[in-house]
């Protein structure tokens, strides 16, 4: 089985998974942005209440430690997306790659043109389905048991 180099084999789906968790993503560091900040700004108000003057130190420092700390989550989260959609798309080929094989191989049944096992990559989901798909096509003649030893032959 040769490796391909398209990640995006089914980009309808993966497109999908890769924008659902980019959303997902952005929905949680933006409620946990906002809930940080509303602390700082909290603290802020419970030391105006207390009658600490709007010029002490405190308050510059409150407000440096925000924007330090808004900037250092914004670049994490920036981070932690790329990265989560990359392994979107690695786990989505990895799930789409037998789908497409699986699709391709039963046109080429239907047409008469395939005779041999269906099989999916060493480290493909659904390793089970060629078998299954494989035992089905043996028992209804469409494929025979021996076409593993006859494409070894041939290669």
């Amino acid at each position: 089985m040769q490796k391909r180099k398209n990640y995006l084999i089914y980009k309808e789906f993966q497109l999908k998974m890769i924008l659902f968790n980019f959303v997902t993503t952005a929905v949680c560091f933006s409620i946990f942005v906002f809930l940080i900040l509303n602390s700082f700004d909290s603290v802020s108000a419970v030391l105006a209440k207390a009658g600490i003057p709007d010029q002490h130190p405190i308050f510059k420092f409150i407000s440096f430690q925000k924007s330090a700390l808004f900037t250092r989550v914004a670049i994490l989260s920036a981070v932690f997306t790329v990265t989560m959609m990359l392994f979107n798309l690695f786990l989505s080929h990895r799930i789409s790659g037998p789908i497409v094989r699986l699709i391709d191989f039963l046109k080429e049944v239907k047409s008469g043109e395939n005779h041999s096992k269906l099989k999916f990559r060493e480290n493909d989901f659904f390793k089970e389905l060629s078998t299954e798909v494989n035992e089905v096509l043996e028992k209804n003649s469409i494929i025979s048991k021996d076409s593993d030893s006859k494409e070894k032959a041939s290669a």
